[in-house]
């Protein structure tokens, strides 16, 4: 243990880790959005170990757009084309009543 060493994210295995590490140097921030690969990724960076004497520990919490809202995004299109549907339902049957 006497060898031991804290790893920068910037040395990090993982691409994803590795593009936020350029924002972990602004300790003002707090949340941060950012893609990787054409994928959106949210994150959110609070402090920790304060109270253990840590002074600058934080952690990051990294979540893909797509299990946040990619259940909404096919429920939203599914919605959308059901009214479009449902509109021209309505007119056609409308235009009979007129004629």
């Amino acid at each position: 243990m006497e060898n031991a060493r804290l790893m920068s994210p910037a040395d990090s295995d993982s691409k994803i880790i590795r593009s936020i590490a350029p924002y972990l140097a602004d300790r003002n921030i707090t949340k941060i959005t950012f893609d990787v690969d054409d994928e959106i990724f949210y994150v959110r960076v609070v402090p920790v170990g304060e109270e253990l004497g840590l002074q600058n520990w934080r952690m990051a919490v990294i979540v893909p757009q797509n299990d946040l809202v990619g259940i909404f995004n096919k429920d939203r299109i599914i919605t959308i084309f059901s009214v479009v549907l449902i509109f021209i339902i309505g007119v056609t049957l409308g235009m009979d009543h007129v004629s």
